[in-house]
């Protein structure tokens, strides 16, 4: 009798630090601030659009690129704190300024550029692709409109601003210098029962990040296309959450994830600083 062969490989139905190498890969990043070298050199002068920038990991981000003397493209829907951020950055010796939109409409990516563009940054180096959005419920709970406003909205928002980064990218003569377009995902990834909306998003977010790059390696562009993809981080989200709430979560991150915390924000934006300075595309960063 000719023995029963498994042609399948598998995932692990449990989520926990036993098995989140097994999911997320073994190159797991705890304490960026010490474990990433910036090339703080690559990133001076440079311009970048960051999605998503009023608060949060877009803010941190922002902030970062002022420090270290960059162009910095705000985005967000409110304004007030748009202008806010990019005075700031102005402080910190940055050159900030905000532009507004609506990126779940399809078109407004591209004018967001054109509106960067009229300012007289010209050409952008770099896209911080991170504007997003959660309302989470447990798997057997999730309505139809959760699910379509989060898992079409997020994975939405993420491609129309890609391709209209990688179309300008194609279109600018960088000369020896490489662009980047750097993809904010998440450790949700895998398939977290409580996001299965904003995990969809992110597994399709990645799928894009990854279809864009090896476009621009078809057409031998040299944009380098990374992803950055982190495990809880300490955002308005988190710090607005009763604290009974709070102490579960930061439970679940001490029980499942090495770092045995949530990251700060400003950790996250050194792990975009770092990842915008590579030069070439295929790279995801972890952090765990």
């Amino acid at each position: 009798m000719t023995p029963e062969i498994d042609l399948t490989t598998s995932f692990p139905p449990r989520i926990n630090r036993d098995t989140i190498r097994a999911e997320l890969g073994d190159r797991l990043i705890s304490n960026p601030l010490e474990e990433l070298i910036l090339d703080e050199a690559r990133l001076r002068g440079r311009t970048a659009l960051v999605t998503g920038s009023t608060r949060g990991i877009g803010k941190a981000t922002a902030l970062l690129f002022g420090r270290l003397g960059m162009n910095v493209i705000v985005h967000g829907r409110d304004e007030d704190k748009g202008h806010e951020v990019a005075r700031e950055i102005d402080s910190l010796g940055g050159e900030g300024i905000f532009v507004g939109g609506d990126l779940l409409l399809p078109d407004e990516a591209e004018k967001i550029l054109a509106d960067a563009r009229s300012f007289g940054f010209g050409k952008i180096d770099i896209g911080v692709v991170n504007a997003g959005f959660i309302d989470d419920a447990n798997a057997e709970d999730m309505t139809a409109e959760k699910w379509q406003a989060v898992s079409h909205g997020n994975l939405d928002m993420a491609w129309f601003t890609m391709q209209a980064l990688a179309k300008h990218m194609i279109e600018q003569d960088y000369g020896e210098n490489v662009p980047n377009i750097v993809y904010i995902s998440s450790v949700s990834e895998f398939g977290n029962p409580g996001q299965a909306n904003y995990s969809a998003a992110k597994a399709g977010g990645e799928a894009a990040a990854k279809a864009i790059a090896r476009r621009l390696v078809l057409l031998k562009n040299n944009a380098a296309v990374g992803i950055v993809r982190p495990a809880g981080v300490r955002t308005e989200i988190i710090t607005s959450l009763e604290e009974k709430e709070a102490r579960v979560l930061e439970a679940l991150q001490k029980r499942t994830f090495p770092v045995g915390r949530f990251f700060e924000p400003e950790e996250v934006a050194h792990g975009i600083a770092y990842m915008s300075t590579l030069k070439e595309s295929g790279k995801v960063l972890t952090l765990a």
